[in-house]
């Protein structure tokens, strides 16, 4: 999804992050795990699951900015 297709979503609704967004995450958070963190955070976020992944369940916090949405990702 494009960021400036961001609309309003509901608590719990399923949402499906780009394959883009996959690999930045992996990128930008895989570093801040341990090993055996990172192994699942990894798995989670590669084509492992399938290709579209996980799905990530939005949840009540508030965003960090205008340009992101809060997720849960239960494997």
């Amino acid at each position: 999804m494009d960021e400036k297709e961001l609309t309003q979503f509901n608590r719990h609704d399923f949402v499906i992050i780009s394959k883009a967004g996959r690999e930045r995450i992996c990128a930008e958070v895989l570093p801040d795990y341990s090993a055996a963190i990172g192994t699942i955070v990894r798995d989670v976020f590669s084509n492992k699951y399938g290709e579209a992944g996980i799905p990530g369940i939005v949840r009540r916090a508030k965003a960090v900015n205008e340009l992101s949405i809060p997720l849960g990702i239960v494997p």
